[in-house]
């Protein structure tokens, strides 16, 4: 075997693991197919359609991959010819006739033969040569006004036909259209070649021809100043179906393509000359014309060919497009200075490349760990088409993910009408594995909230108590029926409804019924168990195993109302125009179980719930409660422990989970205002239900008035910490309460969650404790009061009062036999971090020496022998 067919094979083998398999690629296709069919209905009858575009859609999930949406509004009619008209029903529809006489290939001007009939088309209407012209320009700025409206999107901009804007740091492009059933004579030739070269196949060409093209706002800027009455006509449906008909060598071939220009062409390129729509237009052209054996052990050749193709095409300067030939997609870009020195530089670049051979891959770190173990073995190769067999965990792991990614419940109960009744016919039809799982978890989500609407209607006080009890009943079977056709999590909405109803023992066997299915080792959450699970689920249909062992997140609409302990997170959401809570079904079996054992007055159960939701927080890694939703599952602990009355423990978490989410970036100054305000004010409430340490975790003058006057309670000669004078403590305190006692007289060690921001001194000690298993850390409240006394005053520049805190701290850890500072916290109790920080580098040293030889209770070893390091370098 040669060279170039082992090397080909390697790469095809990892761009299997790094773009996706046969099943991968078939999975996200048809999932997304699935869905788009389902919404169908409700986008007909809202009276608007839209359609995915971008390599997203075309099944590529890059970290890079962009998510574009196409809308038009289906009352405009696009036509060809006048006489075309005579389909249309003239007193519902708006007739635009496209024009392709005398503008440039590929543009198209839209005239408007019939009076508009919304306020969209006649704000956009410009009149030109004794006619009404649709303006490119206004319609697109319809758009943009639209995506800068919603709260959701961000850093919002004008991208060709687009309005560009992220969504948190997601990019997106939305393209308000017109779609035209009726195919412009400037695309005969291609429809003529198709033919010729019998590529694409005769089901997908009709398919292709049925559905019509778009025309997108934006006008050729060949000129000076771009023609508002020009339109592009877009192909993106029909490109999105020519990349479902290629072969998995060809789509990989396209990604390889992709991936090299995104990493080696256009790398540190702030406007590159090539974007991947080149990339994809060289595909088409060399499958319908190219005569490539496309197989796995000849894809480098397959590349090489696509990379002399875009090659020459650069040297020409002449790019046609696929299905506009006449137009040369460099003819814009050629226009302008700027724009040719770029094609000179690119062509340099190019040719160098060109010499280098295939080898120029290399230059891509993706596709360099892929091949080298290959080119640098002459023994080693590999079985390309092993690497299309996939664990059921990974297969079960990629269709779990593409299904739970599209939500279709409405907060529309006509909506929901729509949906269900196409699914009530599509079940009836044959339809592959995949699709029919999609349709499954569909029809689940759709009765979900299609119950909790009809619960919130039947709720009103004008019901009688006959409709409200056959809603009741009708609300419940439809979260029976979501429970049996889709995932475990399901079955939680049945308990939240059972719980906002009052019925809290039924709420506590669906919980306590689900607490028991996610104990089993094959469950497949944020991480699975790969080898456990294989072997669990061998014999399982896909459709068991979705029931079984598959579980999401629990998903609750900002506008749907299911409990009423979450309704202000619910209202939160819909100020910051984001869709749904997200809540890990483990936590939210947990609450459950907490506020119904509350309600029940079982509070020994109560506890023990409450203690398991702290626990599953505390030592979790990730796979029950992922990182990103960890801000909500601590708020809910919170809550929890607000209903049942543990204010200390309530406050505690609410202030930290606040003080740790206001410090982003994208808050503004009024938000971060408010949110130190109320921190402030919880940490002063806090302080008053609390022990003396709560005191401590409230800028530097402010820290200093409350120190010392937390030192000054600390010399009280009642104080119990450790140790205790019995005597002195029950002369003083004889005469009060408990809760004075704990108040006044009680105080704790200050206990740092791991994964809570305090003060930036001690972070590298949290972050290497996380990293050693540790959950908490542990200080002594003397040793913390000296700890913020010598930072505040070095902050303020006392430098006096900062040395005598110094000094105070260093006598504390010199003399103190275990009453103030407990012999197993000491390993963190060592001065060396303040020494470091005012200057003091031997002593720093020193410190940091005497804590390693303390016994390693927090394990933060490496966080000290680290900083040694950093004294060591500092001194040399």
């Amino acid at each position: 075997m040669s060279d170039n067919c082992r090397v080909s094979e390697a790469l095809y083998a990892g761009l299997c693991r790094y773009i996706g398999t046969p099943t991968d690629v078939t999975v996200r296709r048809e999932v997304m197919d699935m869905a788009e069919m389902i919404r169908t209905p409700v986008e007909i009858d809202y009276g608007v359609r839209k359609m995915k575009s971008g390599s997203y859609r075309e099944c590529f999930r890059f970290k890079s991959s962009d998510l574009d949406t196409m809308f038009w509004i289906t009352n405009h009619k696009v036509i060809t010819d006048p006489s075309q008209s005579s389909v249309y029903d003239l007193s519902k529809h708006s007739i635009i006739l496209m024009e392709d006489i005398e503008t440039s290939p590929g543009f198209v001007r839209l005239q408007l033969l019939t009076s508009p009939r919304d306020t969209s088309i006649e704000s956009s209407v410009v009149p030109y040569n004794d006619g009404m012209y649709i303006s490119c320009m206004r319609w697109r700025q319809r758009m943009l006004s639209m995506v800068s409206g919603n709260k959701r999107f961000n850093n919002t901009k004008t991208h060709g036909p687009c309005a560009n804007a992220f969504i948190d740091e997601m990019e997106t492009d939305y393209a308000l259209c017109f779609h035209c059933s009726h195919w412009s004579r400037l695309t005969y030739y291609w429809r003529k070649r198709c033919n010729l070269h019998n590529w694409p196949p005769n089901h997908v060409f009709s398919d292709i021809l049925g559905n019509g093209c778009h025309l997108v706002p934006v006008g050729n800027k060949k000129a000076a100043d771009e023609n508002e009455l020009d339109w592009r006509l877009s192909f993106s449906q029909a490109e999105q179906k020519l990349v479902y008909s290629m072969s998995h060598t060809q789509f990989l071939c396209y990604g390889l393509l992709k991936i090299f220009l995104k990493e080696v062409i256009n790398l540190d390129i702030e406007e590159p000359f090539l974007c991947s729509y080149f990339v994809k237009t060289t595909m088409f052209w060399l499958i319908q014309i190219g005569h490539i054996t496309w197989c796995p052990d000849n894809l480098l050749d397959c590349f090489w060919k696509c990379f002399k193709y875009l090659l020459q095409s650069v040297h020409r300067g002449v790019f046609p497009n696929f299905f506009v030939p006449q137009n040369n997609m460099f003819d814009n870009k050629l226009s302008t200075v700027k724009g040719a020195h770029a094609r000179r530089c690119l062509l340099e670049q190019l040719n160098m490349y060109y010499e280098m051979g295939v080898t120029c891959l290399l230059h891509s770190p993706t596709v360099k760990t892929m091949i080298e173990p290959v080119i640098c073995n002459s023994f080693v190769r590999i079985e390309p088409l092993l690497n299309h067999i996939k664990s059921a965990a990974d297969t079960d792991y990629c269709i779990r993910r593409e299904i739970y990614d599209k939500f279709f419940s409405q907060q529309n109960i006509r909506n929901n009408y729509l949906m269900l009744r196409l699914i009530t016919v599509l079940m009836n039809q044959s339809f592959t594995e995949y699709e029919t799982l999609t349709l499954q978890q569909c029809t689940a989500d759709v009765l979900k909230g299609t119950a909790f609407i009809n619960l919130s209607t039947s709720s009103s006080s004008d019901c009688t108590n006959k409709k409200v009890y056959r809603s009741d009943r009708l609300t419940c079977n439809l979260l029976k029926l979501a429970g049996r056709f889709g995932h475990l999590s399901c079955l939680l909405y049945l308990a939240m409804y059972f719980y906002r109803t009052c019925r809290y023992g039924e709420a506590l066997h669906v919980t306590a019924l689900i607490k028991s299915r996610l104990t089993h080792p094959y469950i497949m959450y944020n991480t699975v168990d790969r080898e456990r699970y294989n072997e669990c689920v061998a014999g399982w249909s896909l459709s068991k195993r979705m029931k079984k062992a598959w579980v999401n997140s629990v998903l609750l609409d900002k506008d749907g109302y299911y409990i009423p302990e979450l309704i202000l997170e619910q209202r939160a959401l819909k100020d910051n125009a984001i869709v749904s809570l997200r809540i890990s079904p483990y936590v939210m079996t947990d609450m459950l179980s907490v506020l119904c054992n509350y309600k029940l007055g079982n509070r020994s159960q109560c506890l023990q719930s409450m203690t398991d939701l702290q626990t599953l927080l505390l030592y979790d890694d990730g796979r029950y409660v992922p990182l990103i939703l960890r801000d909500l599952s601590w708020q809910i602990l919170g809550i929890c422990q607000h209903v049942v009355g543990d204010l200390h423990g309530a406050l505690h978490v609410t202030a930290f989970i606040i003080l740790s989410t206001s410090s982003s970036s994208d808050s503004t100054n009024t938000k971060i205002y408010r949110s130190d305000r109320l921190t402030c004010n919880l940490l002063k409430l806090a302080s008053r239900v609390g022990h003396v340490s709560c005191m401590l975790a409230c800028r530097y003058k402010e820290a200093l008035r409350v120190t010392a006057l937390v030192k000054s309670r600390l010399t009280q000669p009642y104080i119990m910490y450790n140790t205790l004078d019995r005597k002195r403590y029950n002369e003083c305190v004889a005469v009060w309460s408990l809760s004075k006692r704990m108040t006044n007289a009680w105080v704790n060690e200050v206990c740092l969650h791991v994964d809570i921001y305090y003060i930036q001194e001690l972070v590298l000690e949290q972050r290497v404790g996380k990293d050693n298993g540790q959950y908490e850390l542990f200080i002594s409240p003397y040793i913390m009061t000296d700890i913020l006394n010598v930072l505040s005053n070095y902050r303020l520049g006392n430098r006096s009062q900062c040395q005598q805190s110094l000094t105070d701290l260093q006598t504390l850890l010199l003399y103190d036999d275990g009453g103030y500072v407990a012999l197993h916290i000491r390993d963190l109790s060592w001065l060396g971090i303040c020494q470091h920080v005012v200057g003091d580098l031997h002593g720093a040293l020193q410190s940091y020496q005497q804590s390693l030889r303390q016994k390693p209770w927090h394990k933060i070893q490496n966080a000290t022998k680290y900083r040694i390091a950093l004294v060591l370098n500092q001194l040399n």
